[in-house]
């Protein structure tokens, strides 16, 4: 195998880990968001 093929290889290794990779952290910080934004709510009608 040429370098250039290897470099290629990786290239698409990276660029189906990071497609699949973006979708959950977006799905993630949503949540995250959410739960933060809920906590907030119960924090301010308890105190």
């Amino acid at each position: 195998m040429s370098i250039k093929e290897r470099m290629n290889e990786r290239k698409n290794c990276e660029i189906i880990l990071s497609t699949e990779y973006t979708k959950p952290s977006l799905i993630t910080d949503l949540l995250v968001m959410f739960i933060l934004i809920a906590i907030a709510i119960i924090l301010y009608h308890y105190l």
